[in-house]
């Protein structure tokens, strides 16, 4: 098994083992690939799953196949962002979010500040210390549906596309050229991850909805909440997955948390308390009639 995050939250030390299981599992290759390529047995897989050291050109053709050099394999282990990544990758795809517990959900959250951090961090500076390779952090877009649009002097903001790394170098490149050194490039470039809405509301995990949706900022466990995650966009998001889902909050225990926590719908900038009213009354209309009246048809 790949490292988890509840391998992440217990400290449990992130081996050489760890990393190459990972690094497949992004490759979709499995441990039989592993054996069939270098031509061992079983029980060779065993002793490496152990902690028996694999030969260094062992490590050299692991390295290429992961698309890296060996100095960074070996960075990469010790790596307290890979732990932290690759958790993350592993919980979201594919993601089943009823599962997702707690501190799964603060590391998804985190994980969208962290995200931002790095990309900051490749806008705003031309030498730094790269906490993540370029394949990773293509993984990274991947996983976290990562789309982007930018502004530039001779043209209006770009339809959004999905990043990679190479993309976002190439931005820089044109922000710079269009905007001189001196402008804050992040204020040309915007980027949206995951749907991170979705994913706090099907977790339904009520006291972690509650805490989050809290106009009581102290509440929350997050010094910097994702920018996009407007209140407005709640009930809004509620309704678009409870007219697909059809196992989502089927005792409208969710529902009940926003609204207990003051959240409601918006029409032309302004709160719009009859088509929240309305909504609730449809919402508990189709739950009683789908308990009592259903099987009498």
């Amino acid at each position: 098994m790949p490292y988890t995050l509840e391998d992440f939250f217990n400290n449990k030390e992130y081996t050489e083992w760890d990393y190459i299981e990972s690094c497949l599992s992004l490759k979709k290759m499995k441990i039989k690939d592993l054996k069939d390529l270098f031509g061992v047995s079983s029980t060779t897989i065993s002793k490496w799953r152990k902690g028996e050291s694999i030969s260094r050109d062992k490590k050299i053709y692991l390295a290429k196949l992961f698309g890296i050099t060996l100095d960074q394999f070996y960075e990469n282990i010790e790596s307290d962002d890979q732990n932290f990544f690759y958790g993350l990758v592993h919980k979201l795809d594919p993601i089943n979010y009823k599962k997702l517990r707690d501190r799964d959900l603060d590391v998804i959250f985190e994980s969208d500040v962290k995200f931002g951090w790095f990309i900051e961090q490749v806008l705003d500076n031309d030498d730094i210390d790269f906490s993540v390779t370029p394949d990773e952090f293509d993984y990274f877009c991947q996983h976290l549906q990562v789309s982007y649009d930018y502004e530039l002097v001779d043209r209006t903001i770009v339809g959004q596309s999905y990043l990679n790394f190479d993309e976002l170098i190439e931005i820089k490149k044109e922000l710079k050229q269009s905007w001189g050194d001196n402008i804050d490039l992040n204020q040309k470039f915007h980027y949206k991850t995951r749907d991170l809405i979705e994913v706090l509301l099907r977790s339904e995990k009520i006291k972690y909805i509650c805490k989050f949706v809290s106009n009581d900022v102290e509440n929350t466990k997050f010094n910097k909440l994702p920018v996009y995650l407007n209140p407005k966009e709640y009930l809004e998001k509620y309704s678009i997955i409870k007219s697909k889902v059809r196992d989502f909050d089927e005792n409208c225990d969710v529902l009940k948390a926003l609204i207990g926590e003051g959240i409601v719908f918006w029409s032309n900038d302004k709160p719009d308390y009859k088509k929240t009213f309305n909504y609730l009354q449809k919402v508990i209309r189709n739950d009683i009639y789908d308990k009592y009246f259903e099987e009498e048809l």
